[in-house]
């Protein structure tokens, strides 16, 4: 499941930075990794069990993704780092690939079952 997120992630972020045409798809993945994804990578982190139903966790993804991208951006440039669009995509991706790790770090091991 990771793996597949990372994927769109990274074709996501190709299709932001490099399509010159096509500003439909550009918006609606620059959407999809702006205020989707960072949420839902985070709130698979903290709470790896299914706690939330699957309404209730894309709808705090949103939320999520609305208040972890403007504090990271603000820390940011607090600390005299300009804001930029690249600096923009690749703190959203940090984020993101952050998330990611601890995601994985965090999930329980599936129990092997011997036969």
């Amino acid at each position: 499941m990771i793996s597949v997120i990372v994927a769109l992630v990274v074709i996501a972020l190709v299709a932001l930075i490099w399509l010159p045409v096509g500003q439909a798809f550009r918006l609606s993945s620059g959407f999809f990794i702006v205020l989707f994804l960072p949420g839902y990578i985070w709130l698979g982190a903290l709470y790896p069990k299914k706690t939330f139903i699957a309404i209730e966790r894309y709808a705090l993804s949103v939320v999520v993704s609305m208040a972890l991208v403007p504090l990271i951006l603000f820390i940011l440039n607090k600390i005299g780092l300009p804001l930029s669009t690249t600096t923009s995509i690749i703190t959203t991706l940090a984020l993101i690939l952050l998330g990611a790790v601890v995601w994985y770090l965090r999930k329980e091991p599936k129990q092997k079952t011997i036969q």
